[in-house]
């Protein structure tokens, strides 16, 4: 009997401090006050007045407890597409706001996490009291017959286990669609960024584009190539620098009409893109029928090579007019070329207004080598040096 006696404080104590346990999780969580859990302490303290159970009545309790672990099951495909959009989301650039999604989302997605592990914690301790309780009851060496009526009893009035497991998976359940409406907030704000990102990128390149030509514009010229010659002076590299200007490029437009003319400046362009493939390659519309392309690396010789061949493919295409009568005719351009040997600047010796000058001087080398190969007969390239 003192054997029993003992092992009864044990065992209630085990209960006890299960209770207290999943209490102290629940409270260390944040779980809302409003949910009962005074029904969790009852029904422990049934456990304590009713040690006693048959065969019959174990089973019943697995089943109910089996019952509880099933409604709670986070495996569920929402929690997975859920932290799936998290990670995805993380690679957005948007820069002024990217800080705080990532910020807003990861903390969504620990409180997705906390939530997940405190409630397994409190079904593991659920199943480790009703446990101590069925082996308790095993153990007993009283007469359960004479116990039978109050236990009976107990078992048959599941309200309180029923207002455990419904107010589990009901928090549950509301805690899941709160975070889900706050990540589908969020992503609907990360959409909206993204969307004025794309469009703000695509007015600045629409600021810089030259709407007919596909090449930059002037405005996007000027600011690229004093940035570019800042970045190359003192250091052994080359810059070059070639004018391109349509020959006679007035008479498409008198003889056949402004369409005519805009054609053949998009083929000129498309032509003169073609040959600026390699990295560090810039292309632009400089004015009128005057285009422009700047070229890293290329010394005045290597320049004047690749002029020469964007002058020849354009000499060689068949450029048809369409009209009544349609008929081809020839394009020819005229080019002049320069460079810029930039190891032998010193950019630390400049101010901003020498290297405007700089620039002006590099571009007016090229504008008199163009004027040089267009005063010699035009179609052909022609150097500052």
């Amino acid at each position: 009997m003192a054997k029993s006696n003992s092992l009864e404080k044990v065992t209630l104590k085990k209960i006890k401090s299960s209770c207290n346990s999943v209490c102290d999780i629940l409270a260390q969580a944040g779980i809302p006050n409003n949910l009962n859990w005074r029904c969790l302490f009852n029904f422990l303290r049934t456990l304590e007045k009713n040690e006693f159970y048959s065969e019959e009545q174990k089973r019943l309790l697995q089943i109910k407890l089996q019952d509880l672990l099933q409604e709670l099951d986070f495996s569920d495909s929402n929690y997975d597409e859920t932290i799936k959009y998290i990670e995805s989301i993380r690679h957005i650039h948007c820069n002024e706001q990217k800080d705080v999604l990532n910020k807003k989302l990861k903390e969504l997605e620990k409180n997705y996490e906390d939530m997940k592990t405190v409630l397994s914690q409190v079904l593991r301790n659920y199943a480790s009291v009703a446990t101590l309780g069925m082996q308790f009851s095993k153990d007993k060496v009283y007469d359960i017959e004479n116990l039978k009526d109050t236990t009976v009893h107990a078992l048959e009035n599941e309200e309180d286990r029923k207002k455990i497991i419904n107010g589990v998976i009901s928090t549950t359940n509301k805690m899941v669609e709160k975070i889900n409406n706050e990540i589908n907030e969020w992503k609907n704000k990360a959409k909206e960024s993204e969307i004025w990102k794309h469009k703000a990128m695509e007015m600045e390149r629409l600021a810089n584009i030259d709407s007919l030509t596909g090449l930059f514009n002037r405005r996007a010229f000027d600011q690229h190539i004093e940035a570019m010659v800042k970045a190359l002076l003192n250091i052994e590299t080359y810059l070059s620098l070639m004018i391109i200007d349509i020959d006679h490029f007035k008479k498409f437009n008198d003889n056949y009409g402004h369409d005519v003319g805009d054609e053949v400046l998009k083929l000129v362009s498309s032509i003169i893109k073609k040959n600026a493939s390699r990295e560090g390659d810039f292309s632009a519309r400089y004015g009128g029928e005057e285009l422009i392309l700047v070229c890293e690396g290329l010394d005045i010789e290597m320049a004047k090579e690749v002029a020469e061949n964007i002058r020849k493919e354009i000499e060689e295409y068949k450029f048809l007019i369409k009209k009544q009568e349609p008929e081809t005719t020839q394009i020819t351009v005229s080019i002049g070329v320069s460079e810029l040997d930039c190891c032998k600047i010193n950019n630390n010796l400049l101010s901003d207004t020498e290297i405007q000058a700089l620039v002006q001087q590099f571009i007016q080398s090229a504008d008199k080598a163009l004027y040089k190969a267009k005063k010699s007969g035009r179609n052909m390239v022609c150097s500052a040096i």
